[in-house]
């Protein structure tokens, strides 16, 4: 009886031992999996925290970004030697080339009509005053003063030259804008202001007289010395200026009230497009 009360002790002390065994391994498996869940769970919070810090970071550099693109363009105005768009460039080039095939073949053109005209006006003169002993009166034929009151509005999207609406004379303000509109029963233009402000603001629209709107060329044809409005570099107002010198792709002019410390007035370069005839008010 006793070995067998001995197996049966041996037994139950192994199946005790065993379940204890067994207790302590999920018990410790259990810990490893709550400790990991901590530290993941950690490990979140923190990528959490440094993505937080990347989306701060981020709308920090889009603002900086924002004020650099203003910064360019600011900077893009100052620099004199910004260069067209190719095509822009290479249309004007031939528009360039072939205006000034044009008017040399126009030139010589005028140049022979205008010698055979005064001949032969000269001789009908001479005739009329020997056959009358006066000068006839030469009648306006109507298709001319049709053809002067002919009026065909500027194309939507062509860059001009707007005198601001309640400007005066002395203190008249030409702006840098595109035509948006023309109303024919109110003979006025609808015109947009190509500065869109420091703010990112929509750009203000006008509405102007056929007289405040001055069509901008693409083409340069001043000469040294004459008068015109131009577009200030940095800016997109223009001011009465006086052509020094004229170039491919600018024309250097000198701004009224533009004098130095030295009392110099400097030439500052003015793109082609930018430049256009002195209004007649300000004359």
């Amino acid at each position: 009886a006793q070995p067998q009360q001995l197996f049966f002790v041996c037994l139950l002390v192994c199946l005790v031992g065993w379940f204890v065994g067994w207790f302590i391994g999920w018990f410790y498996l259990f810990c490893l999996i709550f400790f990991f869940i901590m530290a993941a769970s950690k490990e979140l919070q923190n990528s959490l925290k440094k993505l937080d810090v990347m989306l701060k970071d981020t709308q920090v550099i889009r603002k900086k970004w924002n004020q650099l693109e203003k910064t360019i363009k600011l900077k893009k105005a100052h620099e004199d030697t910004v260069l067209m768009d190719m095509k822009e460039f290479a249309q004007l080039l031939r528009q360039y080339k072939s205006t000034w095939v044009l008017l040399d073949q126009a030139g010589k053109a005028v140049d022979d009509a205008v010698e055979k005209t005064a001949s032969v006006l000269q001789e009908k003169r001479q005739q009329e005053v020997t056959s009358t002993g006066r000068r006839k009166r030469h009648r306006t034929n109507g298709s001319e003063s049709s053809a002067e009151n002919s009026f065909t509005p500027l194309a939507v999207g062509t860059k001009v030259a707007a005198l601001t609406p309640g400007s005066r004379r002395d203190d008249a303000v030409w702006i840098y804008a595109s035509v948006v509109n023309y109303l024919p029963h109110k003979k006025k233009y609808e015109v947009m202001d190509e500065d869109e402000g420091e703010d990112g603001d929509s750009p203000k629209e006008y509405m102007l007289s056929v007289s405040n709107v001055v069509e901008l060329p693409l083409q340069c044809h001043f000469e040294k010395g004459d008068l015109t409005l131009a577009m200030f570099p940095g800016t997109t107002s223009f001011y009465p200026a006086v052509v020094v010198r004229r170039t491919r792709d600018y024309c250097e002019v000198q701004f009224e009230d533009d004098a130095d410390e030295t009392g110099q007035t400097p030439a500052r370069k003015v793109r082609i497009g930018h430049i256009v005839e002195l209004p007649n008010m300000h004359r």
